[in-house]
């Protein structure tokens, strides 16, 4: 287990999700449904705060056996949630890893999600000892692509029905990646 209690690069602030985390998380994601729900299939109308709370303790859970690391993003000067970014490590290849992300509505477009993935990729590819990051995001989905490719992650292709939209369908996906030696 990879012990972390901040990242910050001045602007955003990574911070281990905790039960503290729990009502302003389910607040942004229910003023968030229409963009994440097209995205994410745990994200739909009626989402619950039950729903967030048992998210937080199954990272606790996954970040105490090494496997998942997820994260609120904050403002780092007001300290206010803006959305949440994980690093899930591969169950195959423990030099690989994958980033996701997500910012509330009121929140994008001012770069955090970039800024989120850029610190994790670094945390990731120093402290945890990875080799590779990966970013996958579906191919009509250009705002998560745009922060991959501004995170400093290439694109390397398209993989075939790779993700699960938020509607229950798979869809093709733009792998972006980020090795050992990419970040300055």
């Amino acid at each position: 287990m990879h012990r972390v209690t901040e990242l910050t690069d001045g602007v955003v602030a990574v911070r281990p999700v905790v039960e503290a985390h729990v009502a302003e998380l389910h607040a942004a994601v229910v003023a968030s449904v229409p963009e994440l729900a097209r995205w994410f299939p745990w994200c739909h109308e009626g989402y619950e705060r039950a729903e967030m709370a048992e998210f937080v303790r199954r990272a606790r859970r996954t970040r105490e056996r090494g496997q998942e690391y997820h994260f609120a993003i904050h403002a780092a000067p007001t300290g206010e949630v803006l959305g949440a970014c994980g690093l899930r490590l591969d169950g195959h290849d423990a030099a690989i890893g994958e980033i996701g992300y997500w910012v509330a509505t009121a929140h994008t477009g001012h770069g955090y999600a970039t800024r989120s993935a850029r610190l994790l990729a670094s945390w990731g590819l120093g402290e945890v000892g990875l080799e590779r990051i990966e970013i996958i995001a579906a191919v009509h989905n250009e705002r998560s692509r745009a922060v991959a490719r501004a995170a400093g992650a290439r694109e390397e292709g398209v993989a075939r029905s790779r993700i699960v939209l938020g509607d229950g369908r798979r869809a093709d996906a733009v792998v972006h990646a980020i090795v050992r030696g990419d970040l300055v």
